[in-house]
C-alpha cells in the first residue's frame, strides 16, 4: 500500500475525485455528457458513487450536481486514482511489487475490486495494480460478506465515512433483493475526527459490546477489574431516578406567582376587574405517564386532568370547588412537542360575588419561537368554580364501614378488554381500580394509585387525574350520566399509597357535576367528575 501511494504521486495536480450521493447507474448517466474525461472510480453503496479524472470537468460536474440539489463533495485528494490515468503508473508499480509473494489466506478476505472471496495466492502484483487501476466495487463485497452471514461491520479509518453506504447496502439485500441478512446487523466506527486516540477507541469497542458483539476485555484492559454495576430500571431494586415534571423554577422574577402544581407552573393577576391566568406545560417527555390514556390509539389527556387543572387553578382565586364543568373539545397531546395550557378565571354577570367562571385553553408549543408562526389556542374546557364548604358529618361517617353493609361484589373481568374494544387505551399508571360493589342503584369503587406512581404518592398532584377514568365500572341501565355524590378519601398506613374510596349515584341530590359536548374523538373515559367536598 505504501508503494502505490508514493507511485500516485507522480499524478498528482492532474486530476481528483468527487463523492456523488446517487447510484452508480444514474451517475454514469450523467457522466455521459463529459467525452470520456471523467470515470467512476468507487461504488460505496445503493447512493454513494465516487467519481474521478479532468479536474476541470469533476468542477463542471459539481456545478451540475449542485444545480440539480443532488448532495457532491470534492474530495481533498489531487490526483484521479482507479482511472486511465493510472495506466501510465503500470510498469512503475508491478517493478516495485514484483517481490509480493502471495500466500493462501487465513483470515477470509473479500475483494473490494472482484466483490468475491479470496484464496490468497491471487494477491500477486498484478493484482495490487488492477485494484487501483479498477473501479472499487466496496458496495459488491459488503453484499458477498452480508450474503455469507456477516452481521458485524468495523470501520477502521480516522473517521467514519462508509458506515452508511454498509448499512444502506445490508437493508437494500434484505429489501429490495430479498437475500436473508444476518438479523439487526452492527456497523460501527473507530476513530473520528478531531476525536481519536485510546479512549475513542475503548468507547467504540464498548459500542460493539453493548450491540451483543464479543470483546475480549481481559486483552483490551489488561489490568483492569470487574465492577458491580447498578441494577436496571427493570430490576426489582430500583436505583435509577424516576421521571420528574417540569420544575417550576423561580417564576417571580418574571412578576408571575408560582402555583405548585407539577402540571401548571405560574399565576398572573389582572390588573383590572377580578381576573386571573394560570400557565403550565404538558410534555410526554416530562409527563411520560400521560401518554398512556389514549383514545382511539392518539394520547389525549384525560378529562379528570382538566377537572384537576380547574380544580388548582381555582384554588389560586379561592374557588376551588367545581360546580360545573363542561368539556369543548378533547386535548391531543403531540409525541413531538410539548402542549402550553392556559387557565382564565373571571367574574361574569349571573353568578355570585364569589362564584368565577373558567376556560382552559392550550395549544402545541412547536419548534419554532413562539412568537413566530405560533399554533392557535383551542379551547377545551369550560364551567364554574365556588368555594369549598367542609363535608357533612353523614359524608365522614358512611366510609367508616367499608364497604358498607349490603354491598354486593361487582366482578372485573372484561372490563380492560370492553374499554380496550371501545377505543379507550389504559396503560399501567391509569389501573388502580381495585374492586366494586354494588348497592342498590349506586356503585361503590375503590382504587389505588398503581406502582411505581405509589412511591411519590406524598406530591402526587399529577398523578391524582390516574385515578378516575379506568375506575369506571360497566355502566348499566339506560342512564348515560352519572354524577359523584358523595366520595371519601384515606391514605394507607401500611404503604403510603393514596386510596380513594368513592360511591357513585344516580338518585338526584347536591352533585358536583360534569357534562361533556358531543364532539368526535372525546370518548367516555375522557369525561371527569369531581366531588362536591373537592
Amino acid at each position: 500500500m505504501a508503494l502505490r501511494s508514493r507511485a500516485l504521486t507522480a499524478l498528482s495536480g492532474r486530476g481528483g475525485m468527487l463523492s456523488i450521493a446517487d447510484s452508480a447507474e444514474a451517475v454514469a448517466a450523467r457522466l455521459a455528457a463529459y467525452d470520456g474525461l471523467l470515470d467512476i472510480a468507487a461504488v460505496n453503496g445503493p447512493g454513494a458513487t465516487v467519481v474521478s479524472g479532468d479536474a476541470a470537468a469533476l468542477a463542471a460536474l459539481l456545478a451540475d450536481c449542485e444545480q440539480d440539489g443532488l448532495r457532491a463533495r470534492t474530495l481533498p485528494v489531487d490526483y484521479a486514482s482507479h482511472g486511465p490515468q493510472v495506466d501510465e503508473l503500470r510498469k512503475e508499480i508491478l517493478e516495485l511489487l514484483a517481490g509480493v509473494a502471495p500466500r493462501p489466506a487465513r483470515v477470509p478476505m473479500v475483494s473490494a475490486m472482484t466483490g468475491e472471496f479470496l484464496a490468497g495466492p491471487e494477491l500477486d502484483a498484478g493484482y495490487w495494480y488492477a485494484s487501483l487501476r479498477a473501479p472499487v466495487r466496496f458496495a459488491d463485497a459488503v453484499e458477498a460478506l452480508g450474503t455469507a452471514g456477516y452481521g458485524v461491520f468495523v470501520e477502521a479509518s480516522p473517521h467514519p465515512v462508509l458506515t452508511a453506504p454498509v448499512g444502506a447496502t445490508l437493508e437494500s439485500l434484505a429489501t429490495l433483493k430479498g437475500i436473508a441478512t444476518a438479523a439487526d446487523p452492527v456497523v460501527t466506527g473507530t476513530l473520528r475526527r478531531d476525536d481519536g486516540g485510546p479512549a475513542r477507541a475503548l468507547a467504540s469497542l464498548a459500542e460493539l459490546h453493548v450491540r451483543g458483539v464479543a470483546v475480549d476485555w481481559t486483552t483490551v484492559l489488561a489490568e483492569a477489574q470487574r465492577v458491580e454495576l447498578p441494577t436496571y430500571a427493570f430490576a426489582a431494586q430500583r436505583f435509577w431516578p424516576a421521571p420528574v415534571g417540569a420544575a417550576t423554577g423561580d417564576v417571580s422574577s418574571a412578576g408571575l406567582g408560582p402555583v405548585g402544581h407539577p402540571l401548571l407552573g405560574a399565576s398572573v393577576q389582572l390588573a383590572e376587574g377580578d381576573g386571573l391566568v394560570v400557565t403550565g406545560r404538558l410534555s410526554l417527555r416530562a409527563q411520560p405517564w400521560l401518554a398512556e390514556h389514549t383514545v382511539a390509539g392518539v394520547a389525549v389527556l384525560p378529562g379528570t386532568a382538566l377537572a384537576e387543572l380547574a380544580v388548582v387553578a381555582g384554588h389560586q382565586a379561592g374557588c376551588p370547588r367545581i360546580e360545573k364543568l363542561t368539556l369543548t373539545a378533547p386535548l391531543v397531546l403531540s409525541a413531538e412537542h410539548p402542549t402550553q395550557v392556559q387557565i382564565t378565571l373571571a367574574p361574569e354577570d349571573g353568578l355570585r360575588a364569589d362564584q368565577r367562571t373558567v376556560q382552559i385553553y392550550a395549544r402545541s408549543e412547536g419548534p419554532a419561537d413562539p412568537a413566530e408562526d405560533a399554533a392557535p389556542w383551542t379551547w377545551h374546557a369550560s364551567g364554574v368554580l365556588t368555594p369549598a364548604r367542609p363535608a357533612g358529618p353523614d359524608l365522614a361517617r358512611e366510609f367508616l364501614t367499608w364497604p358498607p353493609a349490603g354491598a354486593e361484589p361487582v366482578g372485573l373481568t372484561g372490563l380492560a378488554d370492553a374499554q380496550s374494544a371501545a377505543g379507550h387505551g389504559y396503560g399501567p399508571a391509569f389501573r388502580g381500580l381495585r374492586a366494586v360493589w354494588r348497592q342498590g342503584e349506586d356503585l361503590l369503587a375503590e382504587v389505588a394509585l398503581p406502582e411505581p406512581f405509589a412511591a411519590g404518592a406524598e406530591s402526587s398532584a399529577s398523578t391524582r387525574p390516574c385515578w378516575t377514568p379506568p375506575s369506571r365500572p360497566p355502566r348499566s341501565g339506560p342512564a348515560r350520566r352519572t354524577a359523584i355524590r358523595r366520595t371519601a378519601a384515606r391514605r394507607t398506613a401500611a404503604r403510603g399509597a393514596p386510596v380513594c374510596r368513592g360511591r357513585r349515584s344516580r338518585s338526584p341530590g347536591p352533585t358536583s357535576r360534569c357534562t361533556r359536548r358531543a364532539r368526535p374523538g372525546c370518548g367516555s373515559g375522557s369525561a371527569p367528575a369531581r366531588t362536591a367536598g373537592r
